[in-house]
């Protein structure tokens, strides 16, 4: 039984749901900005909640938790769910968690489920903000607040929200009929996982011959796209998330398909090219001198665009203006 009765529990919420608010949305934009930081993919963005009054107050009533003397024993009122595409990122994430935040405890649910229970791998964290966060006006006071932190891959989602609405989560809750059914679900989303595994896995030995096959008649595809851009153009005129795919349907207008017309491109165009992203660059730091790409205005996407339109200006207007190829 708690030693608090209701109107305690509710009248303390009510006293700290704005700490509870702060707390969840500080961690929010903490969990954002490490994730932009080291590119992690995400299937969705990230999830948060706060317990409602009714929630904690069910829970109490079932007997599923127990309240000594504050709401914050409880340690997931504040939730925040982090749903990334690959499986080998949840290691990348786990470490940078455990980092960045003070870690109370962590597990992984899988490693809870009995031999007869359906159920999902997902990794939970408790976290508290650092110590030394405590001092920083954004985060004073909100010391003695807790969180919990699920991340799973898109797959464990899919089967973790499908279980949970067919209430499938042992296996004498599900007709036997159907039994077979659930088993081979559960496998093909854990096989998507680990398909997508080895398709990282043989793309990075992919990339990693391309400069090493010097075959310029080479069909052009993102990756190698990337590549050969990496190679030729200024390494500070790139940004994260470049559209390859995009460029190569460019690309493919002007009947550059392969490895030596591109290369043929960037020979033809390169300096020019350079001087319109200059007279841009300086252009656009006179209107905004608080520019952050200062001494360079386009992508590398952007500059095969330019030599594009330098090489053939007449197909690059009946290109921009979704006209056939004559």
């Amino acid at each position: 039984m708690s030693k608090l009765t209701s109107k305690e529990i509710e009248h303390e919420y009510s006293v700290l749901k704005s700490g509870f608010d702060k707390f969840n949305k500080s961690l929010l934009n903490q969990l954002s900005e490490i994730l932009d930081n080291e590119n992690i993919i995400l299937g969705f963005p990230i999830q948060s909640r706060i317990k409602s009054i009714e929630s904690i107050l069910e829970k109490l009533e079932s007997g599923r938790v127990n309240i000594k003397k504050s709401i914050t024993e409880l340690q997931d009122v504040i939730g925040l769910r982090i749903i990334i595409l690959f499986k080998k990122d949840i290691d990348v994430l786990s470490n940078l968690i455990s980092n960045n935040l003070e870690v109370v405890k962590q597990y992984n649910s899988e490693e809870k489920l009995l031999e007869n229970q359906f159920g999902y791998s997902s990794k939970h964290f408790i976290v508290k903000i650092p110590k030394t966060w405590s001092n920083v006006p954004t985060f004073k006071g909100l010391e003695k607040f807790t969180a919990e932190i699920q991340i799973r891959t898109l797959s464990q989602h899919t089967w973790a929200e499908a279980s949970n609405e067919l209430q499938y989560k042992h296996e004498e809750s599900v007709p036997r009929q159907l039994l077979r059914s659930i088993g081979r679900v559960s496998a093909l989303l854990e096989t998507v996982d680990l398909e997508f595994e080895r398709l990282l896995i043989e793309r990075e030995e992919y990339k990693s011959q391309i400069t090493k096959q010097n075959t310029k008649d080479q069909t052009l595809n993102v990756d190698l796209l990337a590549s050969i851009l990496d190679l030729h153009l200024p390494k500070q005129n790139k940004i994260e998330n470049e559209d390859y795919s995009d460029l190569l349907e460019d690309l493919q207008y002007f009947n550059i398909v392969t490895q030596k017309n591109l290369q043929s491109l960037i020979e033809r165009q390169y300096k020019a090219a350079l001087e319109e992203d200059k007279e841009y660059a300086i252009e656009t730091e006179l209107r905004n001198p608080k520019a952050k790409r200062k001494g360079y205005y386009y992508t590398h996407i952007g500059l095969i665009r330019t030599m594009m339109r330098f090489d053939d200006d007449k197909k690059w207007v009946r290109m921009i203006n979704n006209l056939p190829k004559k």
